[in-house]
């Protein structure tokens, strides 16, 4: 369901029910053109793209896509926009049209990379929680903010604090998550863009040492240049 077919639901139901009402909306995860993109992008590297996620809610609990091949299942792949979060306020009011606010994350370019890797690690294994087919991230950069090298930063997770403040206890958190983000997603690729309907692969990192030499045929079919990741702390 699209975003004004949503609202025009809501100011229905706030209608019949006579109630002032304020509705919050955030848009995270990819944008309808990149996972387009995607699509295009997997099927054109020789891979057949079956449909998972619904795209009715922000909450949807599946990943992407499952790319096959030959007919055989091989990867689950979920598509991430990285962009500066922005959210939508919609305010309902009694017989007026509906008001509109939009606001900006104020969270660092690499805090919220940390977040859409974070999601996109906790969606795949929730199919995928036995790892049975490699999980692959494509993310799709928007973010001026942003670069490869962004990536390599996060992931070298640093040490966790011994301090016991709730940031402190955040930023373990954190870490003890991206250290298993290495373990459970074997292939992340990097595209900017896009342009004309596509977008510009600069490059992958591989993850998982286990399943590099597979990942890496692939790797090397779609993308021109390996990223290499400093081991975590």
């Amino acid at each position: 369901m699209k975003n004004s077919s949503v609202e025009k639901d809501l100011a229905q139901r706030a209608e019949q029910a006579n109630i002032l009402r304020g509705i919050f909306v955030h848009k995270l995860g990819e944008q309808q053109a990149d996972e387009q993109a995607a699509v295009d992008f997997w099927r054109e590297s020789g891979f057949e793209v079956e449909l998972l996620e619904t795209g009715l809610s922000r909450h949807d609990v599946r990943p992407d896509f499952r790319l096959d091949r030959e007919g055989r299942p091989w990867a689950y792949c979920e598509v991430k926009t990285l962009w500066r979060h922005t959210w939508t306020t919609t305010i309902l009011h009694e017989n007026q049209p509906p008001e509109r606010q939009t606001g900006f994350t104020e969270k660092t370019a690499e805090e919220r990379l940390s977040g859409d890797l974070l999601l996109a690690l906790r969606v795949l294994h929730r199919t995928n929680s036995d790892h049975a087919l490699p999980n692959i991230i494509l993310l799709v950069n928007h973010d001026p903010e942003l670069s490869p090298a962004s990536v390599a930063r996060v992931l070298a997770v640093p040490p966790a604090s011994a301090d016991a403040n709730l940031k402190s206890l955040r930023d373990t958190w954190m870490a003890e998550e991206l250290n298993t983000f290495r373990s459970e997603i074997d292939l992340c690729i990097w595209a900017d863009g896009l342009e004309n309907g596509r977008f510009a692969v600069r490059g992958y990192f591989p993850t998982n040492p286990e399943l590099q030499n597979r990942i890496k045929q692939v790797a090397d079919q779609v993308c021109e240049r390996q990223i290499s990741l400093e081991p975590a702390a």
